[in-house]
């Protein structure tokens, strides 16, 4: 059954992480993903309370995520850029600061789910990367100022991009080898 529910959790990351986009529509809706998450935390529900409040955090990130399926965007000399607004930043900012608690808790009871089943390596490897997922969504707070500096702007938007695309790649990792661990001891018990 854990290995089903982290299967859940890594196919919704997924279709948050990837933002593939025609004509301004979202291919892979972000609500979608969410929906899929909520699927796997509910299965995770008796393992630890950190589960039950990444729940609470992920519903209203359903619903905010349909503002972002269809996004006008402009075009910024080689950047096409999302056409941003007052209600539009107010989305990005709540759903950001849902997506850190969301995190967090989902990180949190990894770890104690992990730590309560002996699986020590992977207890861990949640604990560093909810300290990388929290700092790098930082980062992308403080280069907002940062990315009005022309040149050093550019390069920091492009080291915290790749950052990010990493943490976000481990964070799939081990949801994928959460899983994995899961269904090998089912298959030895």
């Amino acid at each position: 059954m854990y290995e089903k529910a982290f299967k859940k959790l890594f196919w919704g990351y997924i279709f948050i992480f990837i933002n593939l986009r025609i004509s301004g529509v979202d291919i892979l809706p972000d609500s979608i993903g969410y929906i899929i998450i909520l699927q796997g935390i509910k299965m995770l529900l008796p393992n630890s309370e950190h589960f039950t409040m990444a729940m609470k955090y992920n519903y209203p990130l359903i619903v905010l995520s349909l503002f972002s399926i269809y996004q006008n965007n402009i075009r910024d000399g080689y950047f096409t850029l999302p056409q941003s607004s007052l209600i539009g930043t107010i989305v990005g900012i709540a759903s950001a600061v849902l997506s850190l608690l969301l995190m967090y808790n989902l990180l949190v009871g990894i770890k104690e789910m992990c730590r309560k089943n002996n699986i020590i390596d992977l207890s861990n490897m949640a604990d560093e990367l909810w300290n990388y997922y929290w700092k790098v969504l930082l980062a992308v707070f403080l280069g907002i100022p940062i990315a009005l500096i022309p040149v050093i702007g550019l390069i920091y938007l492009i080291v915290v991009i790749i950052i990010a695309i990493v943490v976000n790649i481990k964070i799939l990792k081990l949801f994928w080898d959460i899983s994995e661990r899961f269904n090998i001891d089912k298959v030895i018990n």
